[in-house]
């Protein structure tokens, strides 16, 4: 259990970023490169503080089910806490792909889910980064792929955001200001 989320049984931030390190081995080693998906569910706050956190949950089951059933096997799918679930992509070829991928989940979030009987409708915000152009470590491509779904989300959410250099000015701001209202 110390690999896996204990409510969708996908894997975990630890194990990410355990699959993360080893697809920066492959991929310097062969040359190649990969990306690393974030995903944000849209207005996921609303449903906890309306319906309550058990249905929450089962929510986000039935998102970590469907994501999994629409990845290729090859490719890690993990909750990384709340309501944001990461992909690691292997063997990417053109950024195209990528686009591709990140709209056929958006779309996959077109499809009601079903909890308890009950369909509910949402969609996603999805960052993007790629190693090594954007980042050659775990860390710095989550950060990267993470700055990108707030700029999803300024878009108006149900959209995904290639990371890009001026983003991490954004979110220097952003933070810098955070920090200034938490002293006030």
């Amino acid at each position: 259990m110390a690999y896996h989320d204990a409510l969708t049984n996908l894997p975990n931030r630890t194990l990410f970023n355990d699959r993360v390190d080893y697809a920066i081995k492959h991929a310097k080693r062969h040359g190649e490169e990969f990306s690393v998906l974030f995903l944000d569910l849209d207005n996921f706050k609303s449903i906890n503080d309306t319906l309550g956190h058990a249905v929450g949950d089962q929510l986000l089951v039935e998102v970590g089910r469907r994501l999994s059933i629409s990845m290729r096997e090859y490719y890690t799918v993990a909750r990384m806490g709340g309501d944001e679930f990461s992909i690691v992509v292997t063997n990417v070829k053109k950024s195209e792909d990528l686009a591709s991928l990140a709209a056929l989940i958006i779309k996959k979030f077109e499809l009601p889910f079903n909890v308890n009987n009950k369909d509910f409708f949402g969609s996603v915000s999805i960052g993007i980064a790629t190693y090594p152009q954007d980042g050659d470590n775990a860390a710095d491509l989550l950060e990267y792929a993470d700055s990108a779904i707030y700029a999803a989300k300024n878009n108006g959410g149900n959209s995904y955001q290639f990371y890009v250099n001026e983003l991490t000015a954004i979110a220097s701001k952003r933070f810098k200001y955070n920090l200034r209202s938490d002293m006030h």
